[in-house]
């Protein structure tokens, strides 16, 4: 029953809610914050730094996932937790047994809260005063 379900929506290895709420909530701040200060420091260096910004952005997402996700398969995204939720419910899947909406809730709020901090301390780094960089020539 549950295989079926693992092959979308993810699957925390560990049901132990408030940890996955915490593991959810901590990946997407280092998810938003990451993606925010790489694409800024791209944009800063000029057409052959943005020109790799996919590159860099997507490394960092892969390397988070593998750091980060193994405890609840790393969601980050509500539409990709509730959408194949919501199919596997409608679907006429041979035993295919619940949907596990009760653990839904856990990857939506936390991504929700998750951006939102993830952005406000991207804000508060972007109004830090750091020291100018120093040109070498």
């Amino acid at each position: 029953q549950t295989p079926k379900l693992s092959v979308s929506p993810p699957r925390p290895a560990i049901y132990a809610p408030p940890f996955n709420w915490l593991c959810e909530f901590m990946c997407t701040i280092a998810l938003v914050t990451g993606v925010l200060l790489t694409s800024k420091q791209l944009a800063l260096q000029g057409l052959p730094g943005a020109a790799l910004q996919p590159f860099y952005v997507g490394l960092y997402i892969t390397t988070l996932l593998l750091g980060l996700g193994g405890p609840t398969g790393l969601s980050v995204n509500p539409a990709r937790d509730l959408g194949p939720r919501i199919a596997h419910a409608v679907l006429p899947i041979p035993n295919k047994g619940s949907s596990e909406f009760s653990y839904g809730w856990i990857p939506f709020t936390a991504a929700l809260a998750g951006g939102a901090v993830g952005a406000a301390l991207y804000l508060a780094i972007e109004d830090m005063d750091l020291p100018a960089a120093v040109a070498t020539s």
